[in-house]
């Protein structure tokens, strides 16, 4: 929630430490509300969630990416609803983002979490035994670990790949 790092100017609430470790700098002039948190996508942008609606200037919908110049929507202006807490990436470059919004596109989540392709959000296909998925996490091999806001267990319905090698 900082409005100034360092003493630089247009560091609203986003700054950047400089590679050497020397200096703090703008990214643009900032953001309009809070910062919550980031991931890099395997593009070499680096994406941004929170309770914002602008950064640099740029209107967003809680969610953008900054490709080193300037901010750019991810998906449609207005196509998540309220705040995003949790952003994390398959290397494949699908972005799973979790936090307090109900929608996406105009569709409704049923755990206020979904996945943007590059093109378009979808719900996360799991079911929980809350309302609220607050953490969702890709490791380096695929793997998708979520934190939830209720006791009890998640499923999801699983997929299963056979390859057959034979002529029959």
């Amino acid at each position: 929630t900082f409005l100034e790092m360092g003493g630089i100017a247009n560091t609203i609430r986003l700054a950047k430490w400089s590679i050497s470790g020397a200096v703090w700098s703008a990214m643009s002039t900032g953001a309009n509300a809070q910062v919550f948190t980031f991931a890099f996508g395997p593009d070499g942008n680096l994406y941004i969630g929170g309770q914002f609606t602008s950064l640099g200037g740029i209107t967003l919908s809680r969610i953008g990416k900054w490709n080193g110049v300037t901010f750019l929507p991810v998906g449609a202006v207005d196509s998540l609803n309220s705040n995003v807490r949790s952003l994390s990436f398959t290397s494949s470059g699908l972005l799973y983002a979790a936090g307090d919004f109900t929608t996406a596109d105009g569709i409704t989540l049923q755990n206020r979490a979904a996945v943007f392709d590059g093109g378009s959000w979808t719900p996360i296909d799991v079911t929980t035994p809350g309302t609220r998925i607050n953490v969702v996490y890709v490791d380096q091999i695929g793997g998708v670990t979520i934190g939830f806001d209720d006791l009890g267990s998640a499923t999801s319905p699983s997929v299963t790949t056979v390859t057959h090698t034979g002529t029959g």
